[in-house]
């Protein structure tokens, strides 16, 4: 990513809020090359310092969970093979795309459904878990606005700096 794409990128997002006659609040990390203006129709927050790797919900257990279970895949496959093959570089010469492809499906098919929709949690962005919830988020935010907006985005995501 570049500021130049970024950018880019931003200004046709900005066009096609403004055909559909809508304001949308993006929350972007603080990386370099998001460091740009708000447009008309889409406002920028930006996460706090240093608060981007909480905030990276994927790698808050989806990922190791989905790696853990394509690792367990590849050495099933390695235990297999290790009577008939004859050593590592018979036995890496025979995978393939297919096997990869494979484990993977059958890795993102173990990755639970709690893992996901719980990584906000995990992530200390959301204060309970998804199914502990109790209070419901409201359906609509008048896109006239941005502090409104603001706010409910800060009631749902924490962003307490002391924690970080």
């Amino acid at each position: 990513m570049t500021t130049t794409i970024f950018n880019s990128w931003l200004d046709w997002l900005n066009g096609e809020m403004v055909k559909q006659n809508r304001v949308v609040l993006l929350i972007v990390d603080n990386f370099i090359a998001h460091k740009v203006s708000s447009r008309s129709n889409v406002k920028l927050h930006f996460f706090p310092p240093n608060y981007t790797a909480r905030a990276q919900q994927l790698d808050a257990g989806i990922i190791k969970s989905f790696q853990d279970s394509f690792k367990r895949h590849l050495f099933q496959r390695v235990f297999e093979r290790i009577p008939i093959v004859n050593g590592v570089e018979d036995f890496v010469k025979e995978l393939t795309i297919f096997d990869a492809v494979d484990w993977s499906f059958e890795a993102w098919k173990d990755v639970k459904p709690s893992t996901v929709v719980n990584c906000p949690h995990k992530c200390k962005m959301a204060s309970e878990k998804w199914q502990d919830a109790h209070s419901e988020v409201p359906a609509v935010v008048p896109s006239t606005n941005f502090s409104a907006a603001l706010l409910v985005v800060q009631n749902l995501v924490s962003f307490d700096d002391d924690s970080v």
